[in-house]
């Protein structure tokens, strides 16, 4: 382990050197223009990534690293409730991002599923579930499109505590990925396949059954093994953010949203209220909501790691109909 530490530490400066003399030579001979503080911002990006390109790649990945930087920078000049920031996914286009990172999802409704109509008699004006011990520590997907299964295990999760049943406690996304769709989950899957796999087998601790992000053959020896099962779920009426507060005021709740685009590519912090439609490409967790302040929101718990957004979550503006980004589109929980 420690050779191959060192030997990646040896590509990461050998990266680096190569970008500089690529574009030492390249100023030398066709006289181009180049901002030093850039080039000293794509090194510490390279390095604090751990970015290894292969020689050919480098002015490619400089150049979008550039024009990403520009761009963040002109949107933070205007007048937002968020702004943007340089993170781990400067050095891709927004299509290249869309295609590792997202998927396009077609919802899919179960008829015998039961819709959860029951309004609650004024929930609170603001909840968050972080702060009643149902939210377990924010998932990196790495470029496994298993938001759908990420999504599940953290709405199982804390249902568990929310209901009372049992304290928060990590439950395996790696076997839903494995069992739910014969091994070939990491090309994005609907989060009722996973709510159907755990009614029909039950769900197994993360620590039995660890997540790899990749595709693998389902370890049938594991999955009797759970610890947990569920009997179904509700999908919440779409279109209305009364219903999703009601929702998310009695458990951490599942949404799909648009995610495809340079807003969460590039979010940091603050409150997204545009930019944003709702051709939705990736599951998420709303964990709480806050309709008291001037500007009312949904807290989001995403899959791209604690170094993206407000570590690991974005705020979503509430607003009617469809929602920001999609989120009133098709949301669920699971019930016990």
């Amino acid at each position: 382990m420690a050779g191959l530490k060192k030997f990646n530490i040896l590509l990461l400066l050998l990266s680096a050197f190569l970008f500089l003399y690529y574009f030492l030579i390249s100023s030398n001979s066709q006289k181009l223009s180049i901002s030093e503080l850039e080039l000293a911002e794509f090194q510490n990006f390279i390095i604090k990534h751990n970015k290894i390109y292969v020689s050919n790649e480098l002015k490619t990945r400089y150049e979008i690293f550039k024009k990403n930087q520009r761009f963040i920078n002109a949107f933070n000049a205007l007048t937002n409730d968020f702004i943007l920031a340089i993170n781990k996914f400067a050095d891709l286009t927004t299509e290249e991002f869309a295609s590792l990172y997202t998927e396009k999802i077609k919802t899919k409704k179960d008829k015998s599923t039961k819709i959860a109509m029951e309004k609650l008699n004024g929930p609170p004006s603001a909840f968050d579930w972080r702060d009643k011990g149902g939210v377990s520590d924010v998932m990196n997907q790495g470029t496994c499109k298993s938001s759908w299964a990420i999504a599940a295990t953290g709405a199982i999760e804390g249902a568990r505590v929310a209901q009372g049943l049992l304290d928060l406690e990590n439950l395996s996304v790696q076997e839903i990925l494995d069992c739910a769709t014969a091994g070939q989950a990491c090309g994005g899957g609907l989060v009722e396949d996973a709510y159907s796999f755990v009614v029909n087998n039950g769900l197994v601790s993360d620590i039995v059954y660890p997540y790899t992000g990749k595709n693998q053959t389902c370890f049938t020896n594991l999955v009797s093994k759970n610890i947990t099962t569920i009997t179904g779920y509700y999908d919440v009426i779409s279109n209305d953010p009364t219903w999703l507060i009601n929702a998310v005021s009695t458990t951490p709740t599942i949404s799909i949203v648009e995610s495809n685009n340079y807003v969460w590519q590039f979010y940091y912090s603050g409150i997204v209220n545009n930019y944003c439609g709702y051709d939705v490409s990736h599951y998420v967790l709303v964990v709480g909501y806050n309709n008291t302040e001037p500007n009312p929101y949904f807290i989001v718990k995403n899959s791209w790691g604690g170094d993206w957004g407000e570590s690991g979550y974005i705020r979503i503006g509430i607003q009617g109909g469809t929602g920001i980004c999609g989120i009133q589109v098709s949301s669920s929980y699971p019930i016990f």
